[in-house]
This record gives structure tokens, sequence and C-alpha cells, in this order.
């Protein structure tokens, strides 16, 4: 008795299968292997056990966050940076993460501004990455992320001059330049945050910026006074 299959006979059952996995890759990028993995353990009854960063498997990335992706990949690539197919891979979790940590079921354009932190392999890099986010993302939120930069290396300096000065005046002179620096931030964020709020579009990202620098405005304040 003969035991090899009638590919005749089970042809729609693969044809039907192919169109899962067509449906599954499609909805889940940069999953193919596990989508392959879990057609087969279904098929031969079995449990499989996937591993991966908590939580983030229940976060969405819709159809609209993958194609700004796509087109930041087009963008930069045009400018000569090459990136890896693990490293783009890799940015959707990253994304994913991102958006769980705010709550959020979903990814939203909000969340690839997060992208100029880790796409970038030199200083340079991250420049054109971060005019490109600005440009296919929400704008606000990326003007927002270049204060908080600015902020942050404000207050990195008046630190440093804090251990490297030879007198007090120094000390407080330092403390000063930054602190001025930081309420001039301060004075822009919230300009941006009330151009964000009739434009209508979501402050979130803004308000938290805004935190962190009044608190960075606070460390500096207390070194003043």
């Amino acid at each position: 008795m003969s035991t090899t299959p009638n590919l005749a006979s089970i042809k729609p059952s693969l044809d039907n299968l192919q169109a899962i996995e067509r449906e599954l890759t499609a909805s889940l990028i940069e999953r193919d292997e596990v989508i392959r993995a879990s057609l087969v353990a279904l098929l031969a009854r079995q449990h499989l056990v996937v591993l991966g960063p908590p939580g983030t498997a229940k976060v969405a990335i819709p159809n609209a966050a993958i194609d700004l992706v796509e087109q930041l990949r087009r963008d930069i690539a045009a400018k000569g940076i090459i990136i890896s197919d693990r490293r783009w891979g890799q940015s959707l979790s990253v994304l994913q993460a991102h958006a769980l940590t705010e709550g959020r079921d979903a990814v939203t354009e909000d969340d690839l501004i997060f992208l100029k932190h880790v796409l970038w392999q030199s200083p340079e890099q991250r420049a054109e990455i971060g005019k490109a986010l600005a440009r296919i993302g929400n704008p606000l939120n990326s003007k927002a992320v270049d204060y908080e930069d600015q902020a942050a290396s404000a207050h990195r300096e008046c630190m440093d001059a804090q251990q490297a000065a030879q007198s007090e005046e120094q000390k407080m002179q330092a403390a000063i330049e930054a602190n001025t620096k930081l309420k001039q931030i301060g004075v822009k964020l919230q300009e941006l945050r009330d151009q964000a709020a009739e434009q209508g579009r979501n402050t979130n990202r803004i308000d938290k910026v805004i935190e962190a620098v009044a608190k960075m405005k606070q460390e500096i304040a207390s070194l003043v006074l």
C-alpha cells in the first residue's frame, strides 16, 4: 500500500494554508518564522512557546505606521545611511515597547520620533535621521525632542562645570547660564504645546519633555539659591 500523498487531493488545503500565512505575514511584520512555526504546530496539534519582549505582542502596528517606517527607510537610504534588515526589525519592537510604556495598544506616528535614538551609528547620522523623522512624523514632537536634547546638554555642561570649576564664582556663573538656557527652552516648549493643542494634536510627548526640562531647571536652580 502506497504512503505517498495525493497532492491533488490536498491542494485546496495547501492553498488555504498559504493564504492564511500570507494574510498573517502582511499583518505581523518581521514575524515570518513565528507565523510558520505556529501553523506547523497547529497542523501537528502541538503546543508552541514564543519568547519575546513582555507585553509588546499585544501592541498593534497599524499599516499607517508601517508605511511611515518604510518611508523613513527610503528617505535615509537616499542620504547614504544604510541600516540592516535586522536593525529595522528590532526598531518595530522598540516602537511597540514605547507605545506600551505610554499605555497604548497600538503604535502611532508619535512613537516614530523615538527611532532617532536607536537607528543612528554616528552623530551625523542622528541629525539626518532626526530631520527625516520631522518630515514624515509629528514635526512638533520632533521639535520637542530637539529641545529636550538641548536642555540635557546644558544641564550636563553645568554639572561638569561644577566639578571642574576652581572657584565658587565660576560654579555660580555656570549655574546661572544653564538656568537661563533652560528657562528659554521651557518657554519654547510651552509655545510648542500651545501650537499642538491648537492643531488638535496629542500633547503627551511634549508634556513629558516639559516635565523633564522642569526637573533639570529645578536641579540647576538649587545650585544658585
